[in-house]
């Protein structure tokens, strides 16, 4: 399995995921073991295996499809029909920018920088 990876997606790419609700959902309802794991060991800072990995990578693209005003509040009904609660959703979007500023935190502190001071 390849590790994590952190993309920006192609709107065509965001595309073919929105349009497979019932992918998304299944991506959604896969995490839910990885949830449990999270709460139970270290939150954000459980450490991952590979299987991890690849659940954490599937909701990060789902997650990243449906960014944007024009998506507001179909990531949260995807995530509640997963059987995903809000917590659950910030909880593994917390583990993915964990994991970026672990692999990536040059990268990270410059987005950073530009979303909070608009450089």
């Amino acid at each position: 399995m390849t590790p994590f990876q952190f993309c920006d997606l192609k709107e065509e790419e965001k595309e073919a995921i929105r349009s497979d609700q019932h992918q998304c959902i299944a991506r959604l309802r896969a995490c839910l073991p990885l949830v449990q794991k999270l709460a139970a060991v270290a939150g954000i800072e459980t450490p991952l295996d590979a299987d991890d990995e690849q659940l954490l990578q599937d909701f990060y693209l789902v997650q990243q499809a449906l960014e944007g005003y024009e998506y507001e509040g179909l990531f949260e009904d995807l995530c509640d029909h997963a059987g995903l609660r809000p917590g659950d959703a910030g909880l593994l979007a917390g583990r993915c920018l964990a994991l970026a500023l672990e692999r990536q935190p040059v990268q990270m502190a410059q987005d950073l920088m530009r979303y909070f001071l608009g450089t």
